[in-house]
């Protein structure tokens, strides 16, 4: 759980205003074990029932564990969108300098008005 960069990303997303109130979801337990908020790591996210404030991502895990929508009707990206380059990443790290390898925490567009 201690993976490069799990730490960092929780500390960047403690960092954040109320970070206590926000839900993440993660494809790495350790970023789960430090931030201070709510965090998902299920494959299937309950988007009926639950709004993702952040998504953190490892190399690894977008190889291995991507994880899908419950209701994919009702979300507002497909989960492809959060896989892209359109994605509007907020943090990331480059674990030992390479470009692919890395942890990022991306925005989400999933938040209702």
């Amino acid at each position: 759980s201690w993976g490069f960069g799990v730490f960092e990303a929780a500390q960047y997303l403690n960092s954040l205003k109320n970070s206590e109130e926000l839900v993440i979801w993660s494809d790495r337990n350790g970023v789960c074990q430090f931030f201070k908020g709510k965090c998902i790591q299920s494959s299937t996210i309950e988007n009926d029932q639950i709004e993702v404030d952040y998504f953190v991502f490892s190399r690894r895990g977008e190889l291995l564990w991507p994880f899908k929508w419950a209701h994919s009707e009702i979300a507002n990206k497909e989960v492809k969108f959060y896989y892209s380059d359109q994605r509007e990443v907020v943090w990331e790290l480059f674990i030992g300098g390479r470009k692919a390898n890395y942890m990022k925490i991306v925005k989400s567009q999933e938040a209702k008005p």
